[in-house]
């Protein structure tokens, strides 16, 4: 089967041909070029309006990330909660925004969780990833889903396209990772080609860990009394992971893409090592299956449509067998369920310029064992009218969002929110002979209070959103010279959220109120640098080495501006560290082997908006190493590849009182062909 890359080609050849025939009664035709671009582009980092980040399936392999927590440490901005150990909840949020403010996208479709609106992003595996790419604001491309564009930042997780054709029907990746505390990692990649309009992928992942590893409980803050060697409990973990997607070409201008997902998993989740002991009675079992269809059609040289579609449904349980309440026991049954549709248009206008309009429609329902509250139903409906002018020196976007949402508990109304939301983004090349670009956006977000911050609180209030406006200035360079590649990115941003939701104890410890008091000013710097040489050895063994080095910097003042009366007035709000960065070192050596060197280094910060030494969460600095070799064998190739991580044995929290662990090892054994 062709590539889309030949058809492409092929197409545009085809048209641009001038078509003269001998005859004096019929007239030479040039016939217009026709773009036909389907699938997903990866997002570019330097010439965006917004700051675009972009870790590749190689950079995958190169750190060896089996989850995609694992790829997103490396990423400026981002703020990783880890609740420790490889079962342990992983949540993110970017820029003081929130984790609700960060969406998840899979093939371009959103992952929601209307329940807490937290995504798990430990659930889920990398295998057959293209690419993750991490926009703040939005992305350039005004191509996409309605509630894409509503996000205050987004993850994409892009899966590979099959590379099969009739010559070769069949390609398939077995691999399998072990390594310390009982991780046990297998997994399947299977694409095969069908015909000329038909492929498929399956890929299929299963871990396992007891998770079990030693730390040091240490009884006072400062670390410098009583302590004892222990080992972290409760962390087994157990996941089953399969996908199927079926890749369907009609004719050169369409493909319909069906992506059917189920993932499974066991966990225990470890609790807080306080008062010389550590919680041990708490586990999750979830499961989770989801279908979603993504259709694009060229239909002239002017006009683009996609369709997306999606059913989810999500069941969660929650238990704790030594729960603080009268009965020692609580388990929480939640199952939701949602149904999405989307529709985009585009149309080129003329030159340079393209309009696109995006409507999405949701229903969302929550039923849960709750007391009270127990069945709950969100309705939404977002419109995006967008457009877009791209020259060779300055590109300009613009977007107004319309948002409607309606929700009804038990099936009584209850509440209705709308909103217009603006976005602007603009970049500039100063100068036609230098790689240098200035970027600005503005952008309004608008979040929903999620179920649990609306009803599953002893105390409910009137909610209102919240609201975050985020402002970015940015610069970037290329340079691309003989053997010699560099990218530099610098910006600066001020991002404001008001309205902020909150809960405090009301009557007593076990009755919360969740109330709007807050306000969050935040000042920050993202800075990254990535650079990489080939052919720089003198000699002839080590001629097609290539060394690629990348550092990245991040500055976050995330000031809590509430109440000027308040002891947490002009303080940083939790678990935000002011500086973070780290750095990555790779040197490829083809004849012989591949050594890469990662670091990543966090700040202190603070577990509660009092910035108190009782409060204090120290700073961290995790290194690790990978060495891995490729070996060439008669029908395929085989890729072995040992790490060690967290190589200097460094004890340290990401969340408090929940230790991360030491020093561990990882091998891992891939055969494809």
């Amino acid at each position: 089967m062709r590539t889309m890359k030949q058809i492409t080609a092929a197409v545009i050849l085809l048209l641009s041909t001038k078509v003269a025939l001998c005859q004096d009664t019929l007239k030479t035709e040039t016939l217009k070029e026709v773009r036909i671009i389907l699938g997903a582009e990866t997002p570019t980092e330097v010439r965006s309006q917004t700051p675009v980040q972009v870790v590749s399936d190689t950079d995958i392999e190169r750190i060896n990330a089996t989850q995609l927590s694992d790829a997103l440490r490396g990423i400026s901005s981002l703020v990783i909660r880890d609740y420790g150990g490889v079962g342990g909840v992983k949540t993110v949020s970017a820029r003081g925004l929130g984790s609700q403010f960060s969406t998840l996208t899979l093939d371009g479709v959103a992952v929601s969780d209307c329940q807490n609106g937290q995504i798990d992003i430990g659930r889920y595996m990398l295998d057959n990833v293209d690419h993750i790419s991490f926009a703040n604001g939005n992305t350039d491309n005004i191509f996409q889903t309605a509630r894409s564009f509503a996000a205050g930042n987004v993850i994409n997780v892009q899966s590979k396209k099959p590379r099969v054709n009739k010559w070769n029907k069949t390609d398939m990746k077995l691999r399998l990772e072990g390594g310390s505390f009982g991780l046990i990692n297998p997994s399947l990649l299977w694409n095969q080609y069908i015909n000329d309009e038909l492929e498929i992928s399956l890929s299929a992942n299963y871990m396992q860990s007891d998770g079990d590893y030693p730390f040091t409980l240490y009884y006072t803050n400062n670390r410098n009394d009583s302590s004892s060697r222990e080992y972290r409990k409760n962390s087994e973990v157990k996941m089953g992971m399969a996908d199927l997607r079926i890749f369907y070409t009609p004719k050169q201008n369409q493909i319909l893409t069906t992506k059917v997902h189920y993932n499974q998993s066991y966990r225990n989740l470890p609790g807080p090592t306080t008062f010389y002991t550590q919680k041990t009675s708490e586990r999750m079992y979830d499961k989770v299956f989801f279908t979603q269809i993504n259709y694009q059609n060229v239909l002239s040289e002017k006009w683009k449509i996609q369709v997306n579609g999606k059913y989810n449904l999500s069941e969660c349980i929650y238990e704790d067998t030594a729960a603080l309440n009268a009965d020692g026991y609580l388990r929480n049954e939640y199952l939701q369920q949602e149904g999405y549709l989307s529709g985009t248009a585009q149309y080129y206008m003329f030159k340079n310029f393209k309009v696109a309009y995006s409507t999405d429609g949701a229903i969302n329902t929550l039923h849960s064992n709750m007391a009270a509250n127990n069945e709950v139903n969100r309705y939404t409906w977002l419109n995006v009218l967008a457009m877009s002018y791209k020259a060779k020196r300055i590109s300009i976007s613009g977007n107004i969002l319309s948002t409607t949402i309606q929700e009804y508990v038990c099936n009584n109304f209850t509440k209705e929110y709308q909103r217009f939301s603006p976005y602007v983004g603009i970049s500039v090349k100063p100068w036609k002979e230098q790689s240098f670009m200035i970027r600005y956006f503005f952008k309004e977000n608008y979040r929903i209070p999620n179920f649990s911050e609306m009803y599953y609180y002893t105390i409910a209030k009137d909610l209102n959103p919240e609201k975050a406006l985020q402002n970015n200035i940015g610069l970037s360079y290329t340079k691309y010279k003989d053997n010699l590649y560099l990218v530099a990115t610098m910006d600066g941003y001020y991002n404001r959220v008001t309205d902020k939701i909150v809960a405090i104890p009301s009557q007593s410890l076990f009755l919360w109120s969740m109330m709007n008091i807050g306000r969050v000013d935040i000042l920050g710097l993202d800075a990254k640098v990535e650079v990489s040489l080939s052919n720089f050895a003198q000699r002839p063994t080590l001629s097609d080495a290539v060394l690629s080095v990348a550092l990245n910097y991040s500055y976050q003042s995330a000031m809590d501006k509430t109440d000027e009366g308040s002891k947490t007035y002009n303080q940083q709000i939790p678990y935000t560290p002011k500086h973070s960065g780290g750095a990555m070192l790779h040197l490829e050596i083809p004849r012989y082997f591949d050594i890469g060197y990662n670091i990543i280094c966090v700040g202190d910060r603070y577990r509660l908006a009092q910035n108190t030494d009782n409060n204090l969460v120290h700073g961290y600095v995790d290194q690790s190493i990978t060495l891995s070799k490729n070996i060439t064998l008669k029908n395929g190739q085989m890729t072995i590849q040992a790490q060690v991580l967290n190589l200097f044995d460094v004890q340290y929290e990401v969340i408090k009182n929940y230790p991360m662990m030491g020093r561990n090892y990882k091998i891992n054994v891939s055969y494809s062909f």
